[in-house]
């Protein structure tokens, strides 16, 4: 039988550690190769048929077939890559996970919103419908757990709606013996101590609300739709939400536009509490409707959008340093989020189901809900055959099985984009994140 090196290895060599590393992309493997090891290593990748070295090194040989580094020649590994990816979209989970949007109303008038503004809510009829959707989807699976998220327009528009609506499903789980988690989306203009109270009382863990900079900055992007500013009012509301709730995200959307202002925002001391969590919202032309705003050279490269990410991570005080274990467990995916899996869906007013929160226009749904169930059109089946093995750029990719090709709806939409977004974003992930492997054991020496 004959044997070549795998396409998805990976070889990091790094000078402090003496040695260097060796990961699958596919398998998830991670090995270190001491200086004493290395030649003998390379020449098994590069040679596996070489049988007089295969023997001299017949246990090394087993254990890099065994994990994946060396395969069988006629092996089509971006077919494994694709039976993984389809056995994931299929698979039923442990978890239950519905994104509902109460209305497409705002109050607000963000200068890059995407969405086209519209007096629509959740009505009593489209109300009914998720609920007897959940209740049979509860009732038919084996879940263990079911997530909630809210979103909008802007979805405390509709707090009673919220409240009401949380309570039932809340009360649907303990029904069924299921625990409930949800999480609210909300830019946070209406969030007052009172109602964020209900709110935690009536089932929401945890809140997200965006700041876009400083306050000059964020009042330049983020206003009411009377023009009128919303700094102030957006950093009581993280005040009262980090009060009450156990987790808050706060949420920093960056372009070329405000980039260097983010380094001020970091500076806000408020910021940093136990409960705050701060994150990069990656704003680029996910759309037709994002590209008039934000064409592609004012959106970030995935490399300067991956050094963003790790630059907020680390301005936080209390973040630890993870360690070597943390480290090492890559985590192996087969494929993004909820809208390439079959049960990924979002609701919206008139009970239509979407499968992504970049796609709420109405010509972009994928069914409706109607007697409990899930009616679906042909959309849906086109999102879950979007096979990111048959992109041009993924297929040829060594990190493909890292990354699932990016965010389903960028890839379907800005294939041409993809290596400048996503590409670049995961290459220095990996390079950063085995530099860090490295440093922790090299400091082990």
């Amino acid at each position: 039988m004959k044997y070549r090196q795998s396409f998805y290895n990976i070889l990091y060599e790094d000078a402090k550690m003496k040695g260097a590393l060796l990961y699958n992309t596919f398998t998830g493997a991670l090995i270190r190769i001491d200086d004493s090891n290395y030649q003998n290593i390379r020449d098994l990748l590069s040679d596996p048929n070489n049988i007089k070295l295969r023997n001299a090194e017949i246990d090394k040989f087993q254990k890099m077939l065994e994990l994946g580094f060396i395969v069988e020649e006629e092996t089509d590994e971006l077919s494994l890559v694709r039976l993984r990816h389809f056995n994931g979209v299929f698979k039923s989970e442990e978890y239950f996970a519905l994104t509902i949007i109460l209305t497409f109303s705002c109050n607000f008038k963000c200068i890059y919103c995407y969405e086209t503004p519209q007096n629509k809510h959740l009505n009593e009829i489209d109300l009914q419908e998720i609920i007897r959707y959940t209740k049979t989807k509860l009732q038919n699976n084996k879940y263990k757990k079911m997530y909630i998220g809210w979103y909008g327009g802007e979805p405390l528009l509709c707090s009673e709606l919220l409240i009401k609506l949380s309570q039932t499903l809340r009360q649907l789980c303990s029904d069924n013996g299921l625990s409930y988690y949800s999480a609210l989306i909300t830019n946070g203009y209406l969030l007052t101590y009172e109602l964020g109270q209900i709110l935690k009382e009536s089932g929401v863990d945890e809140i997200q609300i965006t700041l876009d900079g400083p306050e000059l900055i964020h009042n330049k992007r983020r206003i009411l739709k009377n023009g009128n500013p919303t700094f102030e009012e957006i950093k009581r509301a993280i005040l009262v939400a980090a009060d009450i709730f156990n987790k808050v995200k706060v949420r920093i959307n960056v372009d070329r536009d405000n980039l260097t202002s983010i380094d001020n925002l970091l500076k806000e001391r408020w910021l940093y509490r136990d409960n705050i969590q701060l994150g990069v919202g990656h704003l680029k032309d996910y759309s037709d409707v994002c590209s008039l705003w934000n064409p592609s050279n004012l959106a970030l490269t995935g490399e300067e959008y991956y050094a963003l990410v790790k630059k907020v991570e680390q301005s936080t005080p209390r973040k630890k340093l993870p360690d070597l274990k943390t480290l090492i467990s890559i985590p192996v995916k087969s494929r993004v989020c909820g809208a390439d899996h079959k049960d990924g869906f979002c609701i919206g007013p008139g009970a239509r189901v979407y499968k992504c929160l970049s796609a709420l226009d109405i010509h972009e749904a994928v069914g409706y809900l109607k007697s409990g169930k899930f009616w679906p059109n042909k959309r849906y089946a086109n999102w879950l055959m979007n096979d990111p093995t048959e992109q041009t750029e993924c297929c040829r990719c060594n990190i493909l099985p890292l990354c699932m090709g990016g965010c389903p709806y960028y890839r379907q939409n800005r294939a041409e984009s993809i290596n400048r977004s996503i590409c670049t974003f995961w290459r220095a992930f990996l390079h950063s994140h085995l530099g860090q492997i490295a440093s922790c054991l090299a400091e082990r020496r």
